[in-house]
């Protein structure tokens, strides 16, 4: 019952139904990619003591051997910085803010895309409105098939329709951007924090193997 209701309103939408129906589910997507980014990428700290320990016994090139075994984000920046520990901690702290922002570039163009659905639904809602309300002008002033009170009631439902469909499409999407958002934002924090400290733990250590 619940479906075919929808289904009802969705027809009723007018001509903004397709585009609605396209940020909606290109929205859907991008909120999944971010949500999985940041869960298959999530910092291993066990994986971090690992590698101070195949540094210490084995040196700098089988570390970086390993990492570079491993798949995932923060395997890509511990071994970048593995690969910067000779840096002035200034140089270290830019390298390693270029590097991030670089290749954390996709999760960033999927919170710009978010941003820009916010702002383009309501205004698709918005445009359907408008031409829901010329529809009813067209059926009042009876240009449209002798003022048929069915052209005028769709008219109003298009009008009325296409304003929600806008609104409930950006909203939901207004608190997911704001989530993601500060969930990178505090996960670019703590990788360049994990970085320092491998950065560091390699200036103070001597590693084995005789191959730093």
């Amino acid at each position: 019952m619940i479906n075919s209701d929808i289904l009802i309103l969705f027809s009723q939408s007018g001509v903004m139904k397709i585009p609605l129906l396209l940020c909606s589910v290109w929205g859907l997507y991008l909120v999944i990619h971010g949500l999985f980014f940041l869960f298959f990428n999530r910092i291993k700290f066990d994986m971090v003591d690992q590698l101070k320990a195949r540094y210490l016994s084995s040196g700098k090139q089988s570390a970086l051997h390993e990492l570079r075994q491993e798949k995932g984000f923060p395997c890509q920046v511990i071994a970048h910085a593995l690969t910067i520990t000779h840096l002035e901690k200034s140089d270290v702290t830019a390298d390693l803010e270029h590097f991030l922002h670089k290749e954390i570039s996709g999760v960033d163009r999927t919170i710009a895309f978010l941003s820009a659905i916010i702002t383009a639904a309501p205004m698709l809602g918005l445009l359907g409105t408008v031409l829901g309300i010329i529809k009813i002008f067209n059926v009042v002033s009876g240009t449209a098939i002798g003022g048929d009170i069915t052209k005028l009631s769709a008219g109003v439902a298009e009008s009325l329709l296409t304003t929600a469909a806008g609104l409930f499409i950006a909203i939901p999407l207004i608190f997911f951007h704001q989530y993601l958002s500060n969930k990178v934002e505090a996960y670019l924090v703590e990788l360049e924090q994990v970085g320092h400290d491998v950065i560091l733990f390699c200036q103070t250590n001597e590693p084995g193997g005789g191959l730093a």
